[in-house]
């Protein structure tokens, strides 16, 4: 009985046993068995409970590791479409500054094939645009790679730097002039890169087919474009655009490149060539349309109020592109300009172009009035100008097909939530949307970052009208108040 009892202890310890002809460590001890064999066993001195102990810890750390990343993936799931794309704009951004600092973009350390690159992938946006003497002359040979020679321009230099868009699309009223995003974004501190346009357009169509993240690089075409008589709540219409869809909105107020295409002829006439002119403003848009958020997909430019006069060339250039006109009681519009009747000497939009000009406004007082231009008071010519501006667009309005409304500024912002938008520029709003219109309506609309406007709108139509003189008042009955009732009869309802 005796040695079955140890036979069986033996077998059942037999994994914790070796022989003794092996080496024993100083951890193990011998035991002799009844059938004369030795055995070694290992000493019981804590080895075991560290190992185990290490094992739990090892077990520990793996759970803690899968959990924290289980909730960072759970986290950026939960990020919302925009905030993803913002997200991986921003790390595109951080790579670009980490490679080479932004201020070192305006410098040769990059060549013209790497700020191409740049502008290819939406990172450098246009701002600006210098069309040399005779670049749109028929005459003038282009440096396209087309076949039809007559639609290449010659030299024109475009300037580029990185805009901050979040800053428009979080307080369009603090920036409500491209001029001051621009002076509040980092990425154009340092100025600006100055590129040839032909070559900035031909490698684009080069690679016309590459996307360096297809789901974000893309090509915005307009959605829709803004005139204006100027001083009369067109800026007011850009900011409502802008806080429609912010994420999905990108809005130029004002900004150089368009009207500086638009208006490159100048008053050279048979000397321009319309085909390059209509080439040279398409190919500024598409330049302003590029973006790398895959979101932007409302493209609107309001242009400067004497881009008016150019809006038979926007029509040219793109035909399937709805605008829109804005104008205003004629009284209240020139107090605004006048400041109120204090006079605005030469610094009023209305007067800039007193000393030069336009001939269609020559042409308007003379035909309408009988007067030369050198006649008129600043009050008259305030008022002959916005009268030519409205002119303008009434006549571009009954043109057939012309995709045009007039928007009273009485009407703003319903006539923008009801009709303009939803109908005519095909952007539906939702009760969000339309929040954030109402909200932005209520604040002034160049309350701009430092200058001191910011605050709450106050309707002011009232006191403008008391406070007008009678040569006000009598200077917008007999040179605007005539195009005023024009656009008043055919004006977008409610």
């Amino acid at each position: 009985k005796i040695k079955v009892a140890i036979h069986a202890h033996i077998y059942y310890h037999k994994k914790h046993l070796r022989p003794s002809n092996t080496h024993p460590s100083h951890h193990t001890k011998s035991i002799q068995t009844g059938g004369g064999h030795e055995y070694i066993m290992k000493e019981n001195d804590g080895t075991a409970k560290r190992k185990q102990f290490q094992r739990k810890i090892i077990l520990i750390s793996i759970v803690v590791l899968f959990l924290l990343t289980l909730t960072l993936w759970n986290y950026s799931n939960q990020l919302s479409p925009s905030q993803q794309k913002q997200k991986r704009h921003d790390q595109k951004i951080y790579r670009i500054e980490q490679e080479n600092s932004m201020s070192q973009m305006h410098h040769h350390h990059r060549s013209k094939h790497e700020m191409a690159k740049l502008i290819r992938d939406g990172i450098l946006h246009l701002v600006d645009l210098h069309v040399t003497p005779g670049a749109l002359s028929p005459q003038q040979q282009g440096d396209g790679d087309g076949d039809d020679d007559d639609e290449n321009y010659g030299n024109v230099i475009a300037k580029f730097c990185h805009i901050n868009w979040d800053l428009h699309k979080e307080e369009p009223s603090s920036y409500p002039m491209f001029k001051f995003l621009m002076q509040a974004s980092a990425g154009c501190e340092e100025g600006t890169v100055q590129m040839d346009l032909n070559y900035v357009i031909n490698f684009l169509q080069k690679e016309e087919n590459y996307m360096e993240d297809e789901d974000d690089v893309h090509t915005m075409s307009p959605t829709g474009f803004v005139f204006h008589e100027s001083r009369c709540g067109s800026t007011l219409v850009a900011n409502t655009l802008a806080m429609s869809h912010p994420d999905e909105t990108r809005v130029y107020s004002e900004s150089p490149p368009p009207i500086t295409a638009a208006r490159a002829c100048g008053g050279s006439g048979g000397n321009c060539s319309r085909a390059k002119a209509v080439k040279l403003l398409k190919d500024v848009i598409s330049l302003m349309g590029r973006t790398d958020r895959q979101e932007e997909s409302y493209l609107f430019f309001k242009i400067q109020s004497i881009g008016t006069h150019s809006i038979s060339l926007f029509r040219e250039a793109f035909p399937t592109t709805p605008w829109m006109f804005v104008f205003r009681d004629p009284v209240q519009t020139i107090m605004s300009h006048l400041k109120n009747g204090k006079g605005g000497g030469g610094g009023a939009v209305c007067l800039r172009s007193k000393h030069r000009p336009l001939s269609v406004l020559k042409n308007l007082v003379w035909k309408e009035h009988g007067k030369e231009l050198r006649e008129l008071k600043d009050d008259e010519f305030c008022a002959a100008h916005l009268a030519s501006l409205c002119e303008s667009a009434y006549k571009e309005y009954k043109e057939p097909m012309s995709l045009g409304q007039m928007v009273n500024y009485a009407d703003l912002p319903r006539v923008m939530i009801e009709n303009i938008m939803p109908n005519h520029f095909g952007v539906s709003l939702d009760t969000d949307a339309i929040e954030r219109i109402w909200d932005v309506n209520s604040v002034y609309s160049k309350g701009a970052a430092g200058k001191g406007k910011a605050g709450a709108w106050k309707e002011d139509s009232s006191e403008k009208e008391q406070m007008a003189s009678e040569s006000v008042k009598e200077a917008c009955r007999t040179f605007l108040q005539p195009s005023f009732d024009k656009l008043l009869k055919v004006a977008a309802t409610l």
